[in-house]
């Protein structure tokens, strides 16, 4: 067999380099494709920027316009001219005369007067107004010319023209905008996602170069699962020629490969927590972690020989460091008193520092070496020699003062950031053996001290720091195959090349973080190293034993970067699904709709009919109500006007203006006079009569006018009773309508048949479980129970399609326990 799998081996990695070529041609299609994508994104941003020129072109082009037209500069509009000749019958006076403009197209500004021969008595409008009214009175023996010019503002006059402009300039800025924002958004965006297709076929090279790893894995041991080796012997495939027979094994390796982990895995095990026992309260779990070769199966060796003293340590769960020895999670237990030691100087005449003190109760006189006297800044030196002497040099237990027993579980874990890009599964394999736990106490990362901090290894290392984000209080990082020359303070340069680590460190878990040094050299027998070692490793533990657990079975555990890339597929899968399902509830929708149609008959019809009765009595509502809002108001409206004139006579008459029996009372009037006193007054405001009796002024001519008005609401009143009443008609047969529409459509359809209301219960309850499964498929991070089920399951293990599919399937028939909901 081992002859057979060297066969295999080779093959697998002549199809290595067969794999690696089909990458690098990948690789080189992919930047190729990246390449063109830059190309249109340039050609896309240059050509939007073309069509912005042209935009702000246009702007300037407007607001050149706008600034010449929006502007106080009076312009001439209209001008008028009137002129009156001397005539012999005004030997006696000249009449006043009256001149009218009206309706003028501006609002005017500015009037400039000019002429002669005249006086101007009275004005009315002007600025401001539309009219100009001015009466004037010709000198005695002159003609009289009278002229008038009316200005008005630019932008009064161009108005209109400046609006339209505006609206242009508006959407012209609208539309430069979105330009500029696609710009934006074009430069601001990076390299475009990969397509579904170059996608799928990165996962599938992937997926094979895995696959050959794990052949090769498989090839290479000394030993199988039973399970594992039976299947192999049963397959008799070492019975054919020796091509053959490597073919046969290649391929029966390569089908192993999907099912390695549920050989090696138990069954997914109901969620439900034993009541907990006082050796669980003693009981503390601690987590391995780091890069391969990192020292972790070392770590948990030094520490089981720290529970265990006198133990003998198990080279074969232990690597060489050249290779990846742990493949799987391997959890150690340890029952122990939880020992302390100490470190004992024989010699007969000590030489050793004063801070050590005699312990009579010893075999032998000696003296107690402390940590401080070790590391004191005085005995550097001393420290040096003392390291490597075997001399009047002892490692003792001290009895424990305690008769209590604590549990420590180690849990060893596979590597991260190893060559076989093996990294999302070793992930996932610790995270099956963390959520099998139901609290950790201490998580610590092994890091070998000098090891260079690879970007590979610093991506691990932020997927730790997310997929355990709950833990992040009870990390600890542990610099191994630290040499104990280094270790003491007064080594300046190793002190600042670990303080420069760890704050790199720190920088990347994103908070500050225990730091211990340790050496990890498993064959040490030098007593003080010894020493050292073992008071570090209680260090350590005694972290782990004043730590607040972090329960696990309601951590929310952050998603691989695999389960993330395969997730997209499982949406992708779950979405077409439920297009599936949609487009069965739509056809089941038509169906009901038709037997609701049918067993409601005419209804749809009915409901038509009042709704076209309804539209056009609610037109003639609104009708109405626009014309009652016209006429009742209190605008002013003329019902009445009165004129007298009068030339210069010796003799003066009073005079009576009389108007009456009005139709509607006067609530206004305006008089107008010139040259008459008024002597008396009866009537007028609140009446509907009015009575004035006025005379001529001495040696004057005279001209009074006078208007009533009344509100429009009484000039009306009549016809707004008829509106009102048409009104009150009107709405009443609309409420009867609408009365009626609503009992039409309350008017519940046949009852539902059975089987469709339970056909469509069942699309429903399929359409929200596909829902959900898209919901989890989109979540950064799941509960552990369902994180266990998906780990468990092996669907990563598979191509990508079939994982997807298996992953879309596990997200929709998952059952969460009672109160928990998905991160």
């Amino acid at each position: 067999m081992r002859v057979v799998d060297t066969n295999v081996i080779e093959a697998c990695t002549w199809c290595l380099k067969d794999v690696e070529r089909k990458q690098t041609e990948f690789l080189a299609k992919v930047e190729a494709i990246q390449a063109e994508n830059a190309c249109i994104k340039l050609r896309d941003i240059t050509n939007l920027n073309c069509i912005a020129d042209k935009h702000r072109g246009e702007i300037r082009k407007i607001e050149a316009e706008l600034s010449d037209l929006d502007t106080e500069v009076h312009e001439l509009f209209d001008e008028r001219e009137d002129f009156q000749g001397w005539n012999i019958i005004d030997l006696f006076g000249q009449h006043p005369a009256e001149f009218r403009v009206t309706d003028l197209a501006y609002t005017i500004a500015e009037v400039r007067e000019s002429g002669y021969g005249f006086e101007i008595e009275y004005i009315e409008g002007g600025q401001g107004h539309r009219h100009w009214i001015v009466r004037t009175k010709r000198h005695a023996w002159n003609n009289r010319l009278y002229r008038v010019e009316f200005y008005t503002e630019r932008r009064t006059r161009n108005q209109e023209q400046i609006g339209h402009l505006k609206q242009d300039l508006f959407k012209q800025n609208d539309a430069l905008q979105v330009l500029v924002n696609a710009m934006g958004t074009l430069e601001a965006s990076g390299p475009k996602e990969d397509s579904p297709e170059i996608k799928m076929e990165r996962m599938q090279i992937q997926t094979e170069q895995n696959k050959l790893f794990k052949v090769i894995a498989l090839a290479g041991r000394i030993a199988l699962h039973p399970k594992l080796f039976k299947a192999i012997a049963e397959a008799g495939v070492y019975e054919s020629g020796p091509e053959e027979v490597t073919a046969r094994v290649t391929e029966f390796y390569s089908e192993l490969t999907v099912s390695l982990n549920n050989i090696h895995s138990p069954q997914i095990q109901p969620n439900i927590a034993p009541a907990r026992s006082r050796e669980e309260d003693n009981t503390y779990n601690v987590l391995l972690i780091g890069p391969p070769q990192a020292g972790k199966s070392a770590l948990a060796a030094i520490i089981g020989q720290f529970l265990s003293p006198g133990s003998e340590i198990d080279f074969s769960h232990i690597g060489d460091g050249s290779f990846p020895c742990t493949r799987e999670v391997r959890v150690v237990d340890h029952v122990s008193h939880f020992p302390e030691f100490e470190l004992i100087y024989t010699n007969p005449q000590p030489s050793m520092p004063n801070e050590a003190h005699y312990y009579p109760n010893q075999e032998a006189p000696g003296l107690k070496v402390t940590i401080s006297s070790i590391m004191g800044e005085r005995y550097h030196r001393q420290y040096k020699q003392d390291l490597s002497r075997y001399d009047y040099l002892e490692v003792r237990q001290v009895p424990p003062s305690s008769q209590e027993k604590l549990r420590f579980r180690i849990f060893d874990t596979p590597g991260l950031e190893d060559t076989s890009s093996e990294d999302a599964n070793n992930i996932t394999k610790i995270l099956q053996a963390v959520t099998k736990t139901d609290k950790f106490h201490l998580v610590l990362v092994t890091i070998p001290f000098g090891s260079y901090l690879s970007p590979g290894l610093q991506n691990s290392l932020i997927d730790i720091r997310n997929t355990f984000s709950d833990m992040r209080g009870i990390v600890a990082f542990v610099h191994t195959k630290v040499d104990p020359l280094n270790t003491h303070p007064e080594e300046k340069e190793f002190s600042l090349s670990l303080e420069k680590r760890q704050i790199r460190l720190d920088e990347i878990m994103g908070r500050e973080i225990p730091h211990f040094v340790i050496n990890s050299y498993l064959r040490e027998d030098r007593p003080m190293c010894i020493f050292l070692r073992q008071d570090k490793v209680r260090e350590i533990l005694s972290l782990a034993r004043s730590n607040t657990p972090v329960p696990v079975n309601r951590m929310p555990l952050a998603k691989t970067s695999r389960m993330r890339m395969m997730d997209e597929y499982a949406i992708q899968i779950c979405s077409r699904h439920r297009e599936e399902i949609e487009q069965r509830r739509s056809e089941l929708q038509d169906r009901i709709n038709a037997i609701q149609a049918e067993s409601d008959g005419k209804k749809g019809e009915k409901i038509a009919f009042l709704e076209y009765l309804i539209s056009n009595k609610q037109r003639h509502v609104l009708k109405v109500e626009a014309e009652l809002s016209s006429l009742e108001t209190d605008d002013l409206e003329l019902i009445a006007e009165k004129t007298i004139s009068e030339t210069w006579l010796f003799s003066r008459v009073p005079v009576e203006v009389k108007v009456t029996d009005l139709e509607h009372t006067i609530d206004e009037i305006q008089e107008e006079n010139t040259g008459f006193g008024i002597e008396s007054v009866d009537g007028g405001q609140g009446h509907n009569h009015w009575t004035a009796k006025i005379k001529r002024l001495a040696w004057s001519n005279g001209s009074f006018h006078v208007k009533f008005h009344t509100k429009r609401r009484n000039k009306n009143q009549k016809k707004i009773g008829e509106l009102k009443s048409d009104l009150g008609a009107k709405k009443e047969a609309l409420q009867a309508f609408t009365d009626r529409m609503a009992a039409v459509k309350a008017s519940g359809p046949k009852e539902e048949d059975p089987e469709i209301t339970e056909e469509r219960m069942k699309i429903q309850k399929e359409l929200n479980k596909t829902l959900k499964a898209i919901t989890r498929a989109k979540q950064s991070a799941l509960y552990p129970s369902l994180f266990k089920a998906v780990a468990e399951a092996g669907v990563y293990e598979d191509d990508p399609e079939e994982s997807a599919m298996r992953v879309a399937k596990i997200y929709t028939d998952y059952v969460p326990a009672e109160g928990e909901e998905s991160v």
